[in-house]
């Protein structure tokens, strides 16, 4: 099936582009960031840092114990042991806490991030360690990190074990602090009331937030100049109009395995994405909430 060529389904298309990638719980779900992982800058020798983020430092981690201190991109960094944990720690020189990295065993993670990363493909590669990312203005966010050759590759998860991204690079990944552009914090603000944002990153066509909004992880796209384009979210087929579900589950795509389900909110209207696969490729159905088809694409 081709698309349709009114201006409605050009948008609909440039939107699509944005999200063709599997839906499977492989790992390439709701975009993917950047592959490469910039190599953490050059640690200076343990330092005694100044007494503002000495003090910071005492009254965020009370129990710390072995702590080293280095500088990092200008940032203070502590690496220390708390309880049965390590810790990774960045604060401002002015003293301010911005990010903190605590690994965790497999008992400490939260079990829906286990059962998806134990569903994924990545479940096969040597697991390296996990932990819990912690950032100023940022929700929690929980990290695998794994290898395969020479390829280390680190795993975003929501507490709800929802995959955010994946950051790929040659050696073991350094998480450092991550500001919010301005003009994104706004537009989350203003378009999702209440929401948190958990990440933020920008790929090769546009900026884009994770956010979690009343229990739902969202991925919000923007244009170059941040005006908003569209967000995509993941739906239970009990939630899709029946409309929608009969229209597909009646077209000649309707025997095919359904992976998941996705709404994109956009400018238009509402659009209801069908992952599956059929005849030996993945395929993705676009619907309008009407039940019509606009396109089908194969990748």
């Amino acid at each position: 099936m081709t698309i349709q060529t009114n201006p409605f389904n050009v948008f609909l298309f440039a939107c699509m582009s944005l999200f063709i990638i599997s839906c499977s719980i492989d790992g390439d779900v709701l975009g993917e960031p950047p592959t490469k992982a910039d190599p953490p800058s050059p640690a200076a020798p343990s330092l005694v840092p100044a007494k503002e983020v000495l003090k910071s430092f005492d009254i965020k981690f009370p129990n710390a114990t072995d702590v080293t201190w280095s500088v990092n991109d200008s940032y203070y960094v502590a690496d220390f042991a708390e309880l049965s944990s390590t810790v990774n720690a960045w604060f401002e020189p002015e003293g301010a806490w911005l990010l903190s990295k605590t690994s965790l065993t497999s008992a400490q993670l939260n079990k829906e991030v286990e059962k998806t990363f134990q569903n994924s493909l990545y479940a096969s590669y040597q697991l390296i360690g996990r932990s819990r990312l912690d950032r100023r203005d940022l929700g929690c966010v929980y990290l695998i990190e794994t290898s395969q050759g020479a390829q280390h590759t680190t795993i975003y998860y929501t507490e709800n074990g929802d995959f955010i991204k994946t950051v790929k690079s040659a050696g073991a990944y350094t998480d450092k602090p991550l500001e919010i552009p301005e003009q994104v914090a706004a537009l989350v603000a203003s378009r999702f009331a209440g929401a948190q944002i958990l990440d933020v990153w920008e790929d090769s066509l546009s900026p884009k937030a994770g956010v979690m909004e009343n229990n739902t992880y969202k991925v919000a796209t923007f244009t170059s100049a941040y005006e908003w384009v569209s967000t995509l979210w993941v739906v239970e087929e009990p939630a899709v109009p029946a409309v929608v579900m009969n229209s597909f589950k009646t077209s000649t795509h309707g025997a095919s395995q359904i992976e998941c389900i996705r709404i994109m909110e956009h400018s238009e209207d509402l659009s209801y994405l069908f992952y599956f696969f059929e005849g030996g490729k993945n395929k993705i159905a676009t619907l309008l909430k009407s039940g019509h088809f606009v396109s089908i694409i194969s990748y």
